[in-house]
């Protein structure tokens, strides 16, 4: 992740393998969607990426409806469901924008005109069969949830079962890096309801520490922090590239459709996921 910087820290590649379900668990359905933000006080990169997350769900919602994952509630001022992967059974697998174009727009004759970003783009859903397991959940939990470009980062995270847990990030241009595990701490098998911090004392010790920056030209960006817990350890895909010591999903347009495939493949009462957001501003 261009936003959170590494000190020493080199190789982190290491294999993974990918469990794989039945295709009888799932369907696929494609769908048209059209999401839209207004040029106000942000980029007008900032709003692409806005209106493409609101696109996304709703593709999810044309397909799944109001089957959504119930935790799903404001946490911290902010509304978790409004990433698309905070939607448990459902994941975009596959997108294609089709038309991206910046509006003039002016409701009334007495207000100002404002510029909206539109786009239409059509989605592939690939929706979950079956039930997550109930006793199995994850929370995380940050140091903070408004970052001054620069500032620190720490990571702490409590499962309810003995299980395997993947942290990653997910940058306001949809790239996803992998903060743990990572070369100080290759076992990531922690015990129930045990917290563990990331990266702990003796990481930054050593040299780990996570830094958030806002993107050049930006007043203010917003980030996730998604954590998967899994009941059996589970990997990437085979491929990952390393950008300033982080493993990186390689394809930067599809890296958040490259995340759900992967996720596809790890049934669902196998797995706990949690997501929360964050805001970085600039110094």
């Amino acid at each position: 992740m261009r936003h959170i910087q590494i000190a020493s820290i080199m190789n982190l590649l290491m294999p993974f393998y990918l469990i794989l379900i039945p295709t009888l668990l799932f369907s696929q359905e494609w769908v048209n969607a059209t999401g839209q933000w207004v040029i106000y006080n942000i980029t007008p990169e900032q709003a692409f990426y806005k209106a493409k997350d609101v696109a996304r769900k709703e593709a999810v919602r044309k397909v799944l409806g109001t089957h959504i994952q119930q935790s799903a509630v404001v946490r911290n001022a902010t509304f978790a469901g409004e990433f698309i992967y905070a939607f448990a059974y459902g994941h975009i697998i596959e997108e294609e924008i089709e038309k991206v174009e910046v509006q003039i727009r002016q409701n009334q004759m007495n207000e100002m005109p404002t510029l909206t970003c539109i786009i239409e783009m059509r989605c592939q859903v690939f929706e979950e069969k079956g039930q997550p397991d109930p006793s199995f959940k994850v929370k995380t939990e940050l140091n903070s949830y408004s970052f001054t470009d620069g500032e620190e980062m720490i990571v702490n995270v409590r499962a309810t079962q003995n299980c395997y847990i993947t942290v990653l990030n997910i940058s306001a241009t949809d790239d996803i890096y992998v903060l743990f595990p990572n070369r100080f701490r290759r076992n990531n098998k922690v015990l129930a309801e045990e917290i563990v911090e990331f990266p702990s004392r003796e990481d930054r010790d050593m040299g780990l520490r996570f830094r958030v920056h806002a993107l050049p030209g930006h007043k203010q960006d917003r980030e996730y922090i998604k954590v998967l817990a899994t009941k059996k350890p589970i990997g990437f895909l085979d491929e990952i590239d390393e950008e300033s010591g982080l493993k990186k999903f390689k394809n930067d347009k599809y890296a958040l459709t490259e995340l759900a495939h992967w996720l596809t493949t790890i049934p669902i009462n196998e797995r706990a996921e949690d997501l929360v957001s964050y805001i970085v501003v600039e110094r």
